[in-house]
This record gives C-alpha cells, sequence and structure tokens, in this order.
C-alpha cells in the first residue's frame, strides 16, 4: 500500500526498484527514444545506466552469482518528509554470464557492475539537456536473496531499502539466466515461461525438448511451458489468434528480409520475427492485420513500425490501450480525451467521417516509418 506522498516521491516505471524523482513520466529502458503518436512503446526520456566498471573480473568464480527469477519488496523514503514512504515491488530478471550481469525489467534494462564481493546498478534520466536524477544501488550478495541499498545523488535525502527474493518455477530447471538464442541451458533448452498470475513471459530453462516446428501452431501447458523446438516462441505476435512457434529475436538483423523482430517479452528482452507491412495491402494473413507496434532496430534499440500482428477488431474511435485492440488498418493514437484506434488514411482510402482529417504521424523515433497518415480530429 502506497500512503501519501510528495509530488517528488513517486514510483516510476510501474514501482520498478523504486525511482524517487520529480513527478515526470519517462521511461526505463536504455536507449529508448521518444515515441510518436500511436506507438505502444511507452513515451518518455532517453533512460541510460552507468558502465560497468574496468574492475569487473573476469572469471565468476571470482564475483558473486546472482542470475535468476527476483521478487521485490521494500522501503522508500525522505528525510525531508518522513510521511512520504512508497513500498516499491515487482518481478525482475537478472541475466548472469561469467562475471557480466545485466537486470532486465519491461522495456528495459540495466548492466549490474559485480567485483568481487558485492554487486552495484545505476540508474540515471536526462531531460534532455541535463541529468535530472539518479538512483546508485549497492548489495553484498550472500544466499539466494539480495539487500539492496539505494540512493539518489540529485535527491540527496531519499533513500531505498529493497529485497530480492529469488523465485522457482515449477517444470524449471533455470529461471531468468538463459540466452534464448545461444540455447546455454547445457541439458534442455532455453524458452518463454509465462509464470502463474504473471502478464510477462520470463527465459527459463526446461528439461522438456520443443517438438513443434516454426511456423506451426504451438500451446503452453499449465506450468507456461511451450511445446515450440529450441530457438523459436510460442507466440501470438504475427498472426493471431491462435500461437505459433516464431524464431526468437533480439534485433532487426536477426531474422530474414521482410521481417521485423517484435517485441513480445519485457522480461527476457526478446522478440519474434514477423513479417513487416503496408496498411491496405494484402500482405498479412486472414487473421492479422498492419498495425503499428514496438520492434528492435539493428541495434536493438526501440523502435515503431509496421507488422502483421493479431488485432481484436475496434473500430475508429474505439478506445485502445496498444494497437492489438484495433482493427486492420488501424492504430491506437493518444489523444486529449485519451487514446483512441484511428483508421490509417491516404489519396485511395480517404476518412470515413467528416470531422476526421487525413494528417501526418508525427515520426520522433529514428528508423520508424515515415510518410503515414490517420484520420485525426479536425482541428
Amino acid at each position: 500500500m502506497t500512503r501519501t506522498h510528495s509530488p517528488q516521491l513517486t514510483v516510476v516505471c510501474r514501482a520498478l526498484l523504486a525511482l524517487l524523482v520529480a513527478a515526470v513520466p519517462f521511461a526505463c529502458s536504455s536507449g529508448t527514444a521518444m515515441m510518436d503518436a500511436g506507438s505502444d512503446a511507452p513515451g518518455g526520456d532517453v533512460s541510460e545506466a552507468s558502465p560497468p566498471s574496468d574492475s569487473t573480473p573476469a572469471d565468476a568464480a571470482m564475483c558473486p552469482q546472482i542470475g535468476g527469477y527476483y521478487d521485490e519488496t521494500g522501503m522508500c523514503t525522505m528525510a525531508s518528509n518522513p510521511q512520504g514512504a512508497v513500498n516499491p515491488g515487482g518481478r525482475y530478471c537478472v541475466y548472469q554470464s561469467g562475471c557480466t550481469a545485466s537486470l532486465s525489467f519491461e522495456n528495459g534494462g540495466l548492466p549490474i557492475d559485480l567485483t568481487s564481493d558485492s554487486a552495484r546498478w545505476q540508474f540515471s534520466r536526462f531531460d534532455g539537456v541535463v541529468m535530472s536524477s539518479n538512483l546508485a544501488c549497492t548489495a553484498t550478495p550472500s544466499g539466494s536473496d539480495i539487500s539492496w541499498t539505494c540512493h539518489q545523488t540529485i535527491l540527496s535525502d531519499v533513500m531505498c531499502t529493497l529485497t530480492w527474493r529469488q523465485v522457482a518455477l515449477a517444470g524449471t530447471t533455470r529461471e531468468c539466466n538463459c540466452d534464448l538464442k545461444l540455447q546455454d541451458c547445457g541439458t534442455g533448452r532455453c524458452t518463454l515461461v509465462l509464470p502463474a498470475g504473471q502478464l510477462d513471459t520470463i527465459p527459463a530453462c526446461v528439461a522438456a525438448a520443443g517438438t513443434v516446428a516454426r511456423g506451426m501452431p504451438c500451446t503452453r501447458d499449465s506450468q507456461g511451458i511451450d511445446n515450440c523446438v529450441a530457438g523459436t516462441i510460442c507466440t501470438t505476435v504475427g498472426s493471431g489468434p491462435m500461437p505459433v512457434c516464431r524464431p526468437v529475436c533480439t534485433r532487426q538483423t536477426d531474422c530474414a528480409a521482410g521481417q521485423d523482430c517484435v517485441w513480445v517479452s519485457g522480461l527476457a528482452a526478446a522478440g519474434a520475427c514477423v513479417a513487416s507491412c503496408t496498411p491496405f495491402s494484402s500482405t498479412c494473413s486472414a487473421t492479422a492485420g498492419c498495425t503499428r507496434v514496438t520492434s528492435a532496430d539493428a541495434s536493438g534499440a526501440t523502435q515503431a513500425t509496421l507488422d502483421c500482428t493479431a488485432t481484436a477488431g475496434g473500430a475508429d474511435g474505439t478506445v485502445c490501450s496498444t494497437s492489438s485492440d484495433c482493427a486492420a488498418d488501424t492504430f491506437c493514437a493518444p489523444e486529449a480525451s485519451g487514446p483512441h484506434c484511428r483508421a490509417f488514411c491516404d489519396s485511395m482510402h480517404p476518412c470515413a467521417v467528416s470531422s476526421r482529417t487525413c494528417r501526418a504521424i508525427r515520426n520522433r523515433v529514428p528508423g520508424g516509418p515515415v510518410g503515414l497518415t490517420f484520420c485525426a480530429i479536425t482541428r
């Protein structure tokens, strides 16, 4: 439960690690750019993390082993406002290879700096000109739980104490700490698993071998484990409403020509290769539509692209949260009254409603689609 607190004491990125900064929304993803109208990725400023120090040992035996799936609890307080306490919470993945580790969360990630007996990560927010907040957390890991002590270097009176407790899942042999592309589980395979009660999948090692080939319909068992062959993931992205096995990717160059790497899991920082498209074309299947989605560019950074994906059929004017709520050839557009499905348009496909004007979508995403127009409210 969150008690009344000052505007400076705000939980950022769905309470991720209790980042307490001025009440201005921003994105958590390292390298994430401000999205233009209609993007499904979070808007806001670019968030960057400090690089690991040169003191990180190369041998895994020389540093703490912290890879795993964690449930967070804790408390953040401000000395100048003792009543303004916030209880953070959430689940996060840590991937570790040797003494190189990274923290993954929805739509973002951070490197973790490991020394011989400690761990440290640092989150910085920039307002486009100068750094406006900076949260640094340190711990001395021992056992399966990690206790972090965090402080703000901008708002120096903000302190956080966070506890990460490792979560084990039924049917898996290792959670979070495997690579979907490298397939580094040893025995078994690394695949995306959907934990009970959670909305996002995580990478995990499972003993059961997948048997379903790419492009074929797939299922998940009661433990959230799919039956796709290694190197593919079970998803409705690009097909819908029935899931199929699609090649896993982390950047656009992992996919074949004419495909994009569309994000399917934030905690895994993974996507699926999906056919790109243009509005009003016949590229997509009968069960998918062409709409704007969040994908990875050639470097792995977030971008907005047009791809075939499952759609819910929401007509122009329907309230939406993402473009998957909308019909083919429409997308979820932010408006003063809240996001609504709005139709794409061009000279051959004019707006059906007289109160709408075919207007260009502002594109502030490098590499994103350009020249798109949609039926906007006439001003």
